[in-house]
């Protein structure tokens, strides 16, 4: 890697939220933790980031590789093979560098043909930059349907919970009168 692509590497990096702080990129990335954040700012509806515990361990870096690679990178049909997942975990220099610019390039290369705007996009609540605001809307619709059930549920239950006092009251009130 040249130093210009280390530069747009670590610019991208660190224009995306995060929830820990960069303090060696190497180690930082090794459990692929900050990796299926960066993931989630893009593609939000195909990350969970709790599919992703950060572990010092081989084999929970391995694992959650492992589970990017099946759940996320399939996905989007972007390619990882073992040798790269292998130099992440082992915290080889430069190989997350090599993979989150290989990243940076197809998430830029997969904005510019939805017709986004091209440097470090941010992600927006319509997720505008995947061309899906019909898919989003439709979302929150079946969020606000299953809201509303839930809400008329509920309502229900308060309605047979005051019926229910109402006849315990009136239990009492018979049972106060006869004595």
């Amino acid at each position: 890697m040249d130093d210009q692509q280390l530069m747009i590497v670590y610019e991208w990096i660190d224009s995306i939220p995060l929830s820990r702080e960069k303090k060696n990129i190497s180690r930082d990335f090794c459990d692929g933790c900050l990796t299926a954040e960066i993931l989630k700012h893009y593609y939000p509806k195909i990350v969970d980031l709790h599919n992703y515990p950060s572990g010092s361990s081989t084999k929970q870096k391995l694992s959650n590789w492992n589970t990017l690679s099946l759940k996320v990178f399939k996905k989007i049909k972007f390619v990882i093979n073992n040798e790269e997942i292998n130099d992440i975990i082992h915290v080889k220099p430069k190989a997350i560098e090599k993979l989150l610019y290989r990243l940076y390039q197809f998430i830029e290369k997969h904005n510019n043909s939805a017709g986004n705007p091209s440097h470090f996009n941010k992600n927006n609540n319509f997720n505008v930059e995947n061309g899906n605001i019909k898919e989003e809307l439709n979302y929150y619709d079946n969020l606000i349907n299953e809201l509303t059930e839930q809400k008329n549920n509920l309502e229900n239950q308060i309605r047979n919970v005051n019926e229910g006092n109402i006849i315990l009251k009136q239990q009492l009130d018979e049972l106060m009168s006869n004595l």
